[in-house]
């Protein structure tokens, strides 16, 4: 079907479900720009926390996701239609080199990437082991960093 956009049907159909089914409220967001390039970084405690930043922005995200995802029935073709990247983990291992060109480019052509810097989910009211993978994107794409944090309760 030509147009067809996956992302955008995506999108919309989260956010009736978040906005209007959970009530999720954002504070804050017209402060962000909406267009890059940028890197989003938020807190990752909830398997849900992806969909609920695809419903939250107006604009396009790209997605860092585990390597082994990419490979789970349902969720490896979502993460391949909405153009997520690969990134290594114990479980299955990726080219490093491929996941930087690939997130650099995404930055480059003024994207937005949504980076979840703990490297995995974590069910914690602290935030531990930071990854430096956000701020190493943002030196080398001299993109701006935006921070968000959020919670379920």
């Amino acid at each position: 079907m030509k147009g067809f956009n996956f992302y955008n049907l995506a999108k919309s159909t989260l956010r009736v479900l978040f906005r209007y089914v959970w009530k999720l409220q954002i504070i804050g967001i017209e402060n962000i720009p909406a267009n890059g390039p940028l890197i989003i970084v938020a807190n990752h405690s909830s398997l849900l926390d992806g969909l609920v930043m695809v419903a939250a922005f107006n604009f396009r995200l790209t997605f860092f996701s585990a390597a082994y995802l990419f490979d789970v029935l349902g969720v490896g073709f979502v993460l391949k239609k909405i153009k997520a990247i690969p990134v290594s983990t114990y479980r299955k291992t990726v080219s490093s080199r491929r996941t930087v060109k690939d997130a650099l480019d995404v930055l480059k052509n003024n994207g937005i990437l949504m980076i979840f810097p703990e490297g995995g989910l974590y069910k914690t009211d602290e935030i531990v082991n930071i990854k430096s993978g956000a701020s190493f994107f943002s030196v080398k794409a001299k993109s701006t960093g935006i921070t968000c944090c959020y919670n379920w309760n």
